[in-house]
């Protein structure tokens, strides 16, 4: 934590979880993120997705990215990323390991309408969204002027199901795990949304989620510019990271 006038910096490790970033600005007395209380996941996941809500995203905070790459660990500043909406370009093959983030500090008034706003949040969450069950969160990026779930809803989708996996009868833009899911149940109701959605209202659905690993069968080829394959870096590289980056970072010779 550093201290710049009425601002906070924080620094945290990729790994760590949103709570841990909302609990700093709190400590911090920082205001401006309430739009992450409702958000699973961790912070290099807050980066890598530029993730956010109509209230706002990780592009409001993020001043610099830790990367590291078969070359090493650098620093990357938040201007150098091109974030924009759920979108952060990150160098091929590169692994987040840190962010750095600034956080305005606010009134007693501020910090108080900040808490009731994420207690808001959490709350609708709750009741629009499948979060009892295993997910990962929304599949698709709204479309401008519109909503995925609304489209793939509209297309008669909502509730379906391949194997164990299901586009989610509460709201249709998550695909939920009823238990005993594959991979390839979750594809292939990515790509049935997707192709039904373009052929019956000429939108082009485009996945919010990353597709990580490899796949048997192949992806579809309309998915592949998604896939993000397994990376491997040096032996070497796992000397340069402290205890608490290796928990995230998997490095193979």
């Amino acid at each position: 934590v550093e201290e710049a006038g009425d601002h906070v910096v924080v620094t945290l490790g990729a790994g760590a979880p949103i709570a841990r970033f909302l609990s700093l600005a709190k400590e911090q007395r920082g205001v401006g993120v309430a739009w992450a209380a409702g958000i699973p996941g961790t912070v290099g996941g807050l980066v890598a997705m530029n993730a956010g809500t109509p209230a706002g995203c990780m592009a409001d905070h993020l001043l610099a990215a830790e990367v590291a790459t078969p070359d090493g660990l650098r620093w990357i500043a938040a201007a150098d990323l091109k974030l924009a909406y759920r979108h952060c370009e990150l160098p091929p093959g590169a692994v987040l390991s840190r962010a750095r983030c600034r956080i305005r500090r606010g009134t007693d008034a501020e910090i108080g309408e900040q808490q009731r706003a994420a207690k808001a949040d959490v709350d609708k969450r709750r009741a629009t969204q499948p979060l009892t069950l295993p997910n990962s969160g929304s599949v698709f990026v709204n479309p401008p002027g519109d909503f995925a779930g609304r489209l793939i809803e509209q297309v008669g989708l909502k509730g379906h199901k391949k194997g164990g996996a299901q586009i989610s009868d509460k709201h249709a833009n998550f695909i939920v795990n009823l238990g005993g899911a594959k991979a390839a149940d979750v594809i292939d109701l990515i790509a049935l949304a997707r192709k039904t959605v373009l052929d019956k209202t000429g939108i082009e659905l485009k996945p919010e989620v990353r597709l990580f690993g490899s796949f048997n069968p192949p992806l579809p080829p309309e998915l592949q510019p998604h896939h993000v394959a397994p990376i491997l870096l040096q032996q070497n590289l796992e000397m340069q990271l402290p205890d608490a980056k290796k928990t995230f970072l998997r490095v193979s010779p």
